[in-house]
C-alpha cells in the first residue's frame, strides 16, 4: 500500500492520508499519477450540471493514468463506477503506459485506475482508490452491485450457519449478526 504524502513523513500523517484515500495497492506495477479533472485519490469533485447559460449540462472530467512498471506492462485501465471504460496497452516504453480519456459525468460515481503487468507466474497489478465524483444531490449508487454483495453475504451466512470450527456458539453468532448487519445496509442500497 503506497499512500501520498505532501509533508513529511510521520506516522500520524501517513495513517491519516490513507484514511482519506490518498493511496493505491500493488505487488508490481507502480500507479502514481490518477488525476480526475486535477483531482487525485480521495479527493471529491463537486459537480452541479449547469453551464454558463444556467441550463443543464452534462459535465466532462478529463482522465489521466500513468503506471510504471519493472516488469513488462500488459495495460492501463480506467475504471467508471466499476466498468473499464478505457483501457490502454503500452507504447513503446515496455514499462510504461498512459490513458489519458474524457468521461461525460451525468451521475454520482467514482473513478480509479488499474495496471496489470503481463501475465507469468503470478499476477501482478495495481489499483487506485477511487476519486469521487458527485453530481448535484445524486447518491451514485449501483443497485446491481448491492444485489451482488446481497448474494455474498448470503452465501457466507449459509456457509457459517453450518460450520463447525467456532470457539463457542456465541461467537458464531456475534458474527453471523455482523453479516445481518452488512446485509441490511445492502438491502437499502439496492433499492432504487
Amino acid at each position: 500500500m503506497y499512500v501520498h504524502l505532501p509533508g513529511e513523513f510521520s506516522y500520524a500523517e501517513w495513517f491519516r492520508a490513507l484514511k482519506q484515500g490518498g493511496s493505491f495497492a500493488t505487488n508490481g506495477p507502480m500507479l502514481f499519477l490518477l488525476t480526475v479533472n486535477g483531482y487525485e485519490p480521495g479527493d471529491t469533485i463537486r459537480l452541479h450540471g449547469l453551464g454558463a447559460s444556467g441550463r443543464s449540462e452534462v459535465p466532462k472530467v478529463k482522465i489521466r493514468a500513468e503506471p510504471r512498471s519493472l516488469g513488462p506492462l500488459d495495460r492501463v485501465e480506467v475504471v467508471w463506477k466499476g466498468k473499464v471504460v478505457k483501457s490502454v496497452s503500452h507504447g513503446d516504453d515496455p514499462a510504461r503506459a498512459v490513458a489519458d480519456c474524457e468521461l461525460d459525468a451525468n451521475e454520482t460515481g467514482w473513478v480509479a485506475a488499474r495496471a496489470f503487468e503481463k501475465p507469468a507466474a503470478s499476477i501482478r497489478f495495481a489499483h487506485t482508490s477511487p476519486v469521487y465524483v458527485q453530481v448535484g444531490d445524486g447518491r451514485g449508487i449501483v443497485p446491481e452491485d448491492a444485489k451482488f454483495f446481497i448474494d455474498w453475504i448470503d452465501r457466507e451466512v449459509n456457509f457459517y450457519e453450518g460450520y463447525s470450527r467456532f470457539r463457542s456458539e456465541q461467537d458464531r453468532q456475534a458474527m453471523l449478526e455482523i453479516y445481518r448487519k452488512a446485509r441490511a445496509v445492502y438491502v437499502r442500497l439496492a433499492k432504487p
